[in-house]
């Protein structure tokens, strides 16, 4: 498969090289979204505990490096990429505690429940993107399909209890884990194989008067079949003294290990936003949406454009927000860069940059 990508990665650059007047493009994009505060550890871990109904939360994140060029005067561009996407369904709770990593000494008595999915997928991806128009409905389209290469994954799945008491609790819970790694020795273990997968996003677009309404459908289509790989299966019932347990020490009471086989889809995630066309500068209001495996998680946003420059506020709970801020034209007229700052409780804030798109 290094060889596939290989080949596929020189036949992009010859190609590239043998098409003269189309630029090619490259792009760094980073995308994390969460519905319920900020994703970032440091907020959760100064998140209070409260032993109440511990509110469901649930995340997804998008990191994308690519290549990309038009394919002559042809409606279609062709690409090469290197991503990693994630989801998570959890708790409040689950959030906080695995952000802290240990059981705090002054937790109020009571009984805390954990909860938690969560899904990473690292791949290569070699496609083309074909764009379209649907003239009687004024719609624009296109259709990424793409051959994969899934080199690492991981799924955790978790359900369990916390009791805590006076001077004591007991941690009580089953952990399940997927992965390309192997999670305990095995003198001759069966040969792990990854085939080739296929996958397709879809993006729909459509202006209306001054606005402009975008679908985008990650991994609307995807299919990839992996041969003997390892999974673990974990009971735990820990007790603990003083409340004081560290959950990365923590050793499991039974369980087991091995390898098994499976089809996998990549998360089918949706992003739907409205907002003002492109062209037209100062300020405008924004509201979209993010879902995943029926969650769907609302926003409102506030937009300030310039020629140069595009200045974007968000926010799900409207006590945590995302800033991001576009400028065009960065030292070069064909360079853009994007930051994105998360602000919100606890003190809690991180400035990253979110995208880089260069053309030559």
């Amino acid at each position: 498969m290094k060889y596939l990508r290989g080949r596929c990665l020189s036949a992009l650059f010859y190609m590239w090289a043998s098409i003269p007047g189309h630029a090619l493009e490259l792009l760094y994009r980073s995308e994390a979204y969460i519905s319920n505060g900020l994703p970032l550890t440091s907020y959760w871990a100064a998140h209070p505990l409260s032993p109440v109904q511990s509110q469901k939360i649930w995340g997804v994140s998008d990191n994308m490096y690519r290549a990309q060029q038009p394919l002559g005067d042809t409606n279609f561009d062709y690409f090469l990429e290197r991503r990693k996407q994630s989801v998570l369904a959890s708790n409040q709770t689950s959030m906080t505690l695995a952000a802290i990593d240990r059981i705090p000494s002054n937790l109020e008595t009571s009984n805390y429940s954990l909860s938690a999915d969560a899904k990473t997928y690292y791949y290569d991806a070699l496609g083309l993107n074909y764009h379209g128009n649907i003239d009687f409905a004024g719609l624009a389209f296109t259709l990424s399909p793409k051959v994969i290469n899934l080199y690492n994954f991981k799924h955790w799945i978790g359900d369990g209890n916390l009791q805590v008491g006076n001077n004591s609790g007991l941690l009580t819970g089953k952990l399940d884990r997927y992965s390309m790694n192997s999670f305990g020795f095995d003198p001759k273990p069966q040969l792990l194989r990854t085939h080739t997968g296929l996958g397709m996003d879809i993006e729909i677009q459509k202006s209306i008067g001054q606005h402009h309404i975008n679908l985008i459908v990650l991994n609307a289509f995807s299919n990839i079949f992996v041969e003997n790989h390892f999974y673990s299966n974990r009971l735990y019932q820990v007790k603990t003294v003083n409340n004081e347990l560290a959950f990365s020490d923590t050793p499991s009471l039974t369980g087991f290990y091995g390898q098994t086989t499976q089809n996998f889809q990549l998360p089918r995630i949706f992003q739907f936003r409205v907002e003002t066309n492109t062209e037209l500068q100062g300020f405008s209001p924004m509201l979209g949406a993010f879902a995943h495996n029926r969650m769907v998680s609302p926003w409102v946003g506030l937009k300030y454009q310039t020629v140069f420059a595009t200045l974007k506020f968000q926010t799900s709970d409207g006590t945590n927000f995302h800033i991001n801020s576009e400028l065009k034209n960065v030292l070069h007229k064909d360079l853009s860069i994007a930051f994105s700052m998360y602000l919100g409780q606890f003190r809690q804030r991180e400035l990253l940059i979110s995208q880089i798109t260069y053309k030559f």
